[in-house]
């Protein structure tokens, strides 16, 4: 008997879902096989527990794919895209798909109203350009004052991180002018305000050699549910490993500041 040729499976460029009246959309801006994740993740662990550890999450022990996935919240009144992927920067490398990717998904680069860039490396602040002018014309860009702040001042920047702070200089610190450095700065209109906000969550993620201010946003609705909290501390725990880094993580929705009930909480992890 001939078998017919199976096509190789394919994964998703971009998936969307509802959360409560949240229209979700992610997007696969590129992924890069590395060694590790050890010592770039658990670096506070040993490499056997953290080998173990990943092992018994039925995950590979010494390589790792890393995913470049902008995640754009639709909520009916505002349009809010969480990073911007890796950008022209990354297309040698077939990354940098963000741009094309949403408009595939039906969504327009001047239809979004808020980009919140969570943290500064190349592949969160690297599709904010686009052939010379902003890739999003139309929006406010906001960034956390404590992360804006450590690439800016360039104190105490890890010899690898050199060229990731020139490019922050490059591509994010012109925008300074027209963006909201801090949350509190964000200009949302009043009734969204009363329904919605940006926070950060504080991951206490100690073992892992990310940026100042490294760890996650959420577009936090006033009725978010305890998965939300529950999720990142899983996160945490298989990605970090046991130990004080995460048994001093004060991932619980009381640090979001909204009651730990209802439908409306997007947690975005990033690292």
């Amino acid at each position: 008997m001939v078998w017919p040729e199976r096509n190789a499976a394919r994964r998703p460029a971009w998936y969307r879902f509802k959360l409560g009246h949240f229209e979700i959309t992610i997007f696969l801006d590129g992924v890069s096989a590395r060694d590790g994740p050890h010592p770039a993740f658990g670096s506070n662990q040993t490499p056997e527990t953290v080998y173990a550890l990943l092992r018994e999450n039925f995950l590979p022990d010494r390589r790792y794919e890393n995913l470049y996935l902008p995640v754009l919240v639709n909520t009916g009144e505002q349009v809010v895209l969480f990073d911007t992927g890796n950008g022209p920067r990354g297309r040698k490398t077939g990354s940098g798909r963000l741009a094309a990717l949403m408009s595939d998904s039906g969504y327009a680069r001047g239809q979004v109203d808020i980009v919140v860039i969570t943290h500064g490396h190349p592949d969160h602040i690297g599709g904010m350009i686009e052939d010379g002018v902003p890739a999003f014309p139309n929006a406010r860009y906001v960034f956390g004052a404590k992360e804006f702040d450590y690439w800016t001042k360039g104190e105490n920047i890890p010899e690898a991180r050199v060229k990731t702070r020139e490019l922050f200089m490059q591509i994010a610190v012109p925008f300074a002018a027209q963006a909201h450095i801090g949350l509190e700065g964000l200009g949302l209109d009043e009734e969204f305000r009363s329904l919605y906000r940006i926070e950060p969550v504080v991951l206490g993620c100690q073992g892992h050699q990310g940026a100042r201010g490294h760890g996650a946003m959420g577009l936090v609705g006033v009725e978010a549910e305890e998965r939300l909290a529950a999720g990142l501390q899983e996160i945490l725990r298989i990605v970090h490993g046991p130990g004080p880094a995460l048994a001093e993580t004060p991932v619980v929705a009381a640090s979001l500041g909204v009651p730990a009930a209802g439908p409306h909480a997007v947690g975005i992890q990033t690292f």
